[in-house]
C-alpha cells in the first residue's frame, strides 16, 4: 500500500548529533512515533536524498533496549548513508536509529517497513521480543558416515577425432645414378653482325650484340645515337660496338637515358675519331657504360 511521509526539522544544540530534515513514517499502533528502527525477520530498506558532499548519517544499534547506542560496524567498516552510499538494507534483527555524524545539509531519509523519527528525546520501544541473544557455540562435528557403494561404470566416451603426432622423418635414401649427358647444343655465332651507316643513325633492337660501322667512303661527320629504353628495351647486359673508318669524326650519343665514360665517370656524348672502336654496355635499364680507342 502507499506510504505517506512527513518532515520535521530538529533544532538540537549539537549539529553533529541532530536528526533534522529526516522524513519518517507516521505513528504506528496508535502510539507516538519513535526514533528507532525495529526489524524482526523482514528487511528494512533505508534510502537518503539531498545529501551534500560532506553529509554522513550513521546507523546506530543498541544492545540493551536503548540504554546505550553505538555506531554499527560490518567487517570493520561503519554502516553509513552518504553521497556515495544512499541506500542501506538491514536484515539483521535488532533496534537501530540514525545519527547525523558529519555535515549540515538538509537530508531526506525514508525507510520501509519500520519507524523512523528525528526526535531522540521520545521514549524507546520496549518490546524485548526483537532482541536476539548471542549465538551459542558451534557443536562438535559428528562422526563421518560409512562409504557408500561404488556407482555403476559410466558409458564409454565417443572416439577421439584428434590426429596423433606425426612420426619422425625417415633416413634419406641413397643418391640415384647420374643420367646420360644431353645432346650438345648448336654452335653460337662466331662474329658480330655488321650494320654500315653513312647517315645519322639511331640504333634498333637488332643492333644489340652487333657492330654499327661508319665507312671510309662517307666523308661526313655523323651522329650515331643509342635508342632510349622507352623506345627500344635492350636487355641489361646488351653490348653495341661502334667503329669509324672515315676521316670525319663520329659523334656517339644516347636518347633520354644516361651514358658514362668508363674510368672517368663523366656523362654525355662522345667523339670517335678515325680508326676508333668503342663498345657501349647496358648495365641498368636506363644506364650505359662506354669505352674504346680514339674515343674522347
Amino acid at each position: 500500500m502507499p506510504i505517506s511521509t512527513t518532515t520535521k526539522p530538529y533544532t538540537g544544540a549539537n549539529p553533529k548529533l541532530e536528526y533534522g530534515g529526516f522524513s519518517y513514517f507516521p505513528r504506528r499502533d496508535g502510539r507516538a512515533t519513535y526514533d528507532t528502527i525495529k526489524t524482526l525477520s523482514q528487511p528494512i530498506i533505508i534510502s537518503a536524498a539531498g545529501l551534500v558532499t560532506d553529509d554522513v548519517i550513521a546507523v546506530q544499534v543498541t544492545p540493551d533496549q536503548g540504554a546505550s547506542w553505538q555506531d554499527w560496524y560490518l567487517h570493520g567498516l561503519p554502516v553509513q548513508l552518504s553521497p556515495l552510499n544512499v541506500v542501506i538494507c538491514i536484515t539483521v534483527p535488532g533496534i537501530y536509529r540514525l545519527r547525523r555524524a558529519v555535515g549540515g545539509g538538509t537530508a531526506v531519509v525514508t525507510g520501509m517497513p519500520g519507524t523512523l523519527t528525528h526526535e531522540p528525546q521520545l521514549p524507546l520501544i520496549s518490546d524485548t521480543s526483537i532482541i536476539t541473544g548471542p549465538t551459542g557455540p558451534t557443536g562438535a562435528t559428528g562422526a563421518t558416515g560409512g562409504t557408500g557403494p561404488t556407482g555403476a561404470t559410466g558409458a564409454t566416451g565417443a572416439g577421439s577425432t584428434v590426429a596423433g603426432p606425426t612420426g619422425a622423418t625417415g633416413a634419406t635414401g641413397a643418391t640415384g645414378a647420374t643420367g646420360a649427358t644431353g645432346a650438345t647444343g648448336a654452335t653460337g655465332p662466331t662474329h658480330l653482325s655488321a650494320n654500315e651507316q653513312s647517315a645519322n643513325y639511331t640504333t634498333v633492337l637488332a643492333d644489340g650484340g652487333g657492330m654499327v660501322n661508319h665507312p671510309a667512303s662517307d666523308a661526313n661527320n655523323r651522329s650515331f645515337t643509342i635508342a632510349s629504353n622507352a623506345n627500344v628495351a635492350y636487355p641489361i647486359g646488351t653490348t653495341i660496338t661502334f667503329t669509324n673508318m672515315s676521316v670525319n669524326v663520329l659523334d656517339l650519343g644516347i636518347t633520354a637515358d644516361t651514358m658514362y665514360l668508363s674510368g672517368a665517370g663523366t656523362t654525355g656524348a662522345r667523339v670517335l675519331a678515325q680508326y676508333g672502336v668503342a663498345t657501349a654496355l647496358k648495365i641498368l635499364s636506363t644506364t650505359w657504360m662506354i669505352r674504346g680507342t680514339n674515343l674522347t
